[in-house]
């Protein structure tokens, strides 16, 4: 379900101008699409176990899902150039870099090894609009390995994602629906060719434009809510979540530290007031 919402939170960035939805004629910037503030330069977050003694929270061991660090770099516009994965030892994995045309819109995704040798290529097509129709991956010999095509409406906006695998094997296809401001308002996920979803999200927002409120449906069932709450910043500080029977599940508190641009750069992830994960980022500007 996370996956959905960040989805969701990228397919919905737009101006609104008078009274109606236009396409900016730039993308609005990965910062501002992240919530950071300032003229950021890179950022990477480092996941921690918690360590707990008569109340007092302190930092330990990299938590287990930890594979290594990631950096993401931004240029002086907000637009992110290059993300870096690394190993625990703290060696370069793999690289990738991102490329845009005059408009900023993303043209390439190229992925390099820890040799600079280039093992995937992705490109996106535009129309004569401007608006994505597809998004290729082709491996280092040149050869097609998959696709995603889209459809969009008279806006701009996508309604429509279908991925084809190697050899045109169909992998999936998504679905959008919006609001009347532009804000995705249900996303269903379908398997290969099955004409109905094994899933769908519904998003309700609040007069700031957050989201609110997350109802996941299998098969027409609701199985799943999930209910945001923000501070007046708009940090999110918390989830309630429940099942399909509006009985409560679990609840989830984060309790942050920022730094003086106003980013946060310590997180304590709670659940139920248990202290479970604290997440760190190390924030450099321009």
């Amino acid at each position: 379900m996370k996956t959905n919402i960040l989805l969701t939170i990228a397919l919905v960035m737009c101006n609104i101008a008078m009274g109606q939805m236009v396409l900016p004629e730039k993308p609005v910037s990965h910062l501002k699409e992240l919530g950071l503030k300032a003229n950021v330069q890179s950022i990477y977050i480092t996941p921690y176990k918690v360590v707990e003694s008569f109340g007092v929270i302190e930092k330990g061991d990299k938590a287990d899902f930890w594979r290594g660090d990631i950096i993401s770099v931004f240029d002086k516009e907000g637009y992110k150039t290059e993300t870096n994965y690394h190993d625990k030892t703290g060696k370069l994995n793999q690289k990738v870099i991102f490329k845009y045309n005059a408009k900023r819109k993303r043209t390439t995704r190229d992925i390099y090894d820890s040799h600079g040798k280039i093992f995937q290529k992705n490109l996106y097509v535009y129309d004569t609009n401007g608006f994505k129709i597809a998004y290729n991956s082709y491996n280092a010999k040149g050869e097609l390995t998959n696709s995603f095509t889209y459809k969009n409406d008279a806006k701009g906006r996508e309604i429509e994602e279908v991925c084809t695998r190697f050899k045109n094997t169909p992998c999936g296809k998504y679905t959008y629906s919006y609001n009347n401001i532009g804000k995705v308002v249900e996303l269903c996920k379908y398997n290969k060719q099955e004409e109905q979803p094994e899933n769908c999200e519904k998003y309700t927002y609040d007069k700031q434009g957050r989201l609110l409120q997350t109802d996941l449906y299998k098969n027409n069932t609701l199985v799943q809510k999930t209910i945001f709450k923000y501070d007046n910043l708009g940090n999110e500080i918390g989830q309630r979540i429940f099942d399909g029977n509006d009985t409560f599940v679990e609840e989830k508190k984060f309790v942050y530290k920022f730094d003086q641009k106003g980013n946060w750069v310590e997180r304590i992830e709670y659940i139920n007031e248990f202290p479970k994960l604290i997440l760190v980022r190390e924030i450099t500007y321009h």
